[in-house]
């Protein structure tokens, strides 16, 4: 095994592990962010399952990217349910994510992805399928040396994926905020 695909593996371990940490932390100590009816979120007549989703992510990397590297897709569950943005943009006003005070390497981007798929997350209780919202991994730019990670998700237009700055909640097509992608989960 080359040293490449032992640093791919022992980051998506990482990430692995960190989502589960936070999102078990966060299921246990937070309730401080209110939410929208729990049947608007939704749009529950488009459920994508995991192989379309595979799909869906291949052709939008192929088609919104000049540069076509290595992704590393982490699908985990069968069926997702598509989100609606403007209840999305709703939750996102309600929530205090973005008011979280911003520590280089200890409260940085992938803190504060992590802290909103959690919260996204623990809505999907309410659902027979999980919802389509995930972290996603690039560059904000091509000469870029660090990576950026955010949020995304499908609406109902499934052949755009939709990215969620979380330090700001703003919400914008992926190949707007990211230049090159690396990493996506959901």
């Amino acid at each position: 095994m080359s040293n490449t695909e032992n640093k791919i593996k022992y980051t998506t371990f990482l990430m692995i592990l960190l989502i589960t940490i936070s999102s078990i932390y966060l299921l246990i100590n937070h309730n401080d962010c209110k939410s929208p009816k729990v049947n608007d979120f939704v749009h529950k007549n488009s459920i994508i399952t995991r192989n379309n989703l595979f799909d869906i992510i291949y052709d939008y990397q192929k088609n919104y990217y000049e540069t076509i590297r290595y992704l590393n897709i982490k699908i985990v569950d069968s069926q997702y349910f598509t989100i609606k943005k403007n209840t999305l943009e709703h939750f996102l006003s309600l929530n205090k994510i973005n008011e979280i005070k911003y520590i280089d390497n200890t409260m940085d981007c992938d803190n504060f992805s992590l802290e909103l798929y959690s919260t996204i997350k623990r809505i999907e209780k309410h659902y027979n399928h999980s919802l389509l919202f995930g972290l996603i991994v690039g560059k904000e730019t091509i000469s870029h040396t660090s990576l950026h990670a955010i949020n995304f998700f499908i609406g109902k237009n499934i052949t755009l994926l939709m990215c969620v700055e979380p330090q700001s909640d703003k919400i914008d097509h992926c190949y707007k905020m990211l230049k090159t992608i690396s990493f996506i989960m959901v």
